[in-house]
């Protein structure tokens, strides 16, 4: 639309013009008019016409009264005739100025009427490409939970006791433990071990994921357990995902049986949500207790591993 900047500035300056060529004609038609009506009004110029002419003329038919003149001569009409005459000069003025300022407006930024148009049509082809980009992003989620369920459930199913599963992080406590599956004696010496009778988390569903540990022997991994409070952070790492939970309560349950599970129920009952037990013998030095802390997940992010994951910043 820049190329017809100088169209509309041309424009505008001949429509401004043509303002005083209409000023100088309704001068010229005035004037005129004037002549005219002298020439009418004075008899003593007929009757020299009269007298130069060869022939006899026949008599003229009475002519009508003239109009009556005004002040500066002319007619009655001249005044209405020079209001059109003034007010079609005014139009043409505004019209001009218009399109004069419309080109320079064209010239130095650019097309304000199809800038409106293009600033709406821009916006609706804005809202349907973030509405493209949520239902991509659902889709995703939902594909990426579903393979996250799956490989849970595979690594859970195959994985042996005594083998590595993940890694657990507590800030709070300083402790960074690599999980191993299973909590049998022998397994829980090498670290922290998954309960295999609960998913390992990811798990479709909503579920108690429960791990163990020493307080006072080898490496003693929950030895300050019963230090963590609501609102602090417990990190699991998978390897297809990272899982961040917060913890939200503790509780001290008696030993029943050599571990939590029978203690208590919450453990492998079904829940509302998603949630991580940390169990440990209580207090130190002795077993006649559990206590268990719950954590509550919060965020879980997908592990990129080549072009089989699209990365998803949040889950839940």
């Amino acid at each position: 639309m820049t190329g017809g900047a100088p169209f509309w500035i041309a424009l505008g300056a001949v429509i401004l013009t043509a303002r005083w060529w209409s000023r100088a004609l309704s001068y010229v038609g005035g004037w005129a008019a004037d002549l005219f009506g002298a020439a009418v009004q004075d008899p003593l110029s007929l009757r020299k016409r009269r007298v130069r002419l060869a022939t006899p003329v026949p008599a003229l038919p009475p002519m009508p009264a003239p109009a009556p003149v005004l002040r500066g001569g002319g007619t009655r009409r001249r005044p209405r005739r020079l209001l059109s005459l003034r007010i079609a000069g005014i139009s043409m003025l505004v019209i001009g100025v218009l399109t004069l300022a419309y080109g320079v407006v064209v010239l130095v930024w650019q097309d304000p009427i199809t800038a409106l148009e293009a600033a709406g049509n821009q916006q609706r082809a804005d809202s349907q490409f973030s509405a493209m980009v949520q239902e991509v992003r659902r889709e995703s989620r939902a594909e990426t939970k579903a393979l996250i369920a799956r490989q849970a459930a595979d690594l859970n199913l195959h994985t042996p006791i005594g083998h590595a599963v993940g890694r657990i992080v507590i800030p709070k406590i300083g402790i960074r433990f690599t999980l191993v599956q299973g909590t049998d004696d022998t397994t829980l010496e090498k670290g922290p071990g998954h309960y295999v009778e609960t998913p390992l988390p990811g798990a479709a569903g909503h579920w108690t994921v429960g791990i163990a540990g020493h307080r006072t022997t080898y490496l003693a991994p929950f030895r300050h357990i019963d230090d963590l409070r609501p609102g602090d952070l417990v990190s699991v790492r998978m390897p297809y995902a990272r899982f961040r939970y917060v913890v939200y309560t503790t509780k001290i349950v008696p030993a029943a049986t050599k571990t939590a599970l029978a203690a208590d129920a919450n453990i492998t009952d079904r829940q509302r949500f998603n949630q991580l037990a940390l169990t440990a013998c209580n207090p130190p030095f002795s077993a006649t207790q559990r206590i268990i802390v719950y954590a509550r997940l919060q965020r879980v992010t997908p592990v990129r591993r080549g072009s089989q994951w699209r990365h998803v910043p949040r889950l839940f």
